[in-house]
């Protein structure tokens, strides 16, 4: 082999092997909505397990102030270890929500173009409000409640977006009827990834050509 061609291959080897591959089963921006009542049966979240939950009352600022709750959750959901994201909102009843206080959406951003997403919804009492939309566009995750809005007196469907993450982090969520106010939640890491042995033997060969050159141009 010449000089020239044990170079070009030493050097293909490294930089095809350094080049990281593009992201695979990236979501549309639409999600698909589901029903688990016929995925699932009358318990959603049966044999999931429960890694966090959290809860938060939040006040939206507008020129009517809205106040409710906001409860967030993360379970894995299969022996994989993949997690599911659950998120729901209610009005209170009382004083200071005006009778027409809605919520018309919450979201989040940061999440890494690598998580797959599915989402389904679920009511888990007569009465609860469905998301009429979830899109995903450039990292933000959008539910929409605007056919109907969620309004005083009144709780949202459980939300649950399933995801091929195995961890998690916080972050935070815009609820949102007009005006805006910011809460906690959790969100998916992206997954990592490690070279398989046979990927680091070829990057290994490649670099030792490289060397074995360098120390044969030497001499």
């Amino acid at each position: 082999m010449t000089r020239l061609s044990f170079v070009a291959v030493a050097l293909l080897m490294v930089v095809v092997l350094l080049v990281p591959a593009s992201a695979s089963n990236v979501p549309s921006n639409q999600i698909n909505i589901a029903n688990l009542w016929t995925n699932l049966g009358s318990n959603p979240l049966g044999g999931y397990t429960l890694l966090n939950v959290s809860s938060a009352a939040f006040t939206l600022p507008s020129l009517n102030p809205v106040s409710g709750v906001y409860g967030t959750a993360v379970f894995s959901y299969d022996l994989a270890g993949h997690l599911v994201f659950a998120y729901q909102v209610h009005l209170d009843t009382a004083p200071p929500n005006p009778p027409n206080a809605d919520v018309q959406k919450i979201s989040s951003g940061d999440w890494d173009p690598s998580i797959t997403v599915d989402a389904a919804q679920v009511a888990l009492n007569a009465g609860d409000i469905a998301a009429s939309g979830i899109n995903r566009l450039n990292g933000v995750i959008t539910i929409y409640w605007q056919t109907p809005l969620v309004k005083a007196g009144q709780t949202s469907f459980l939300e649950l977006l399933y995801t091929n993450a195995t961890e998690y982090t916080t972050d935070t969520f815009g609820i949102q009827d007009g005006a805006g106010t910011t809460v906690n939640g959790f969100i998916p890491l992206a997954p990592t990834t490690t070279p398989e042995p046979a990927t680091l033997s070829l990057l290994g060969i490649g670099l030792a050509g490289l060397a074995a050159l360098r120390k044969r141009s030497q001499n």
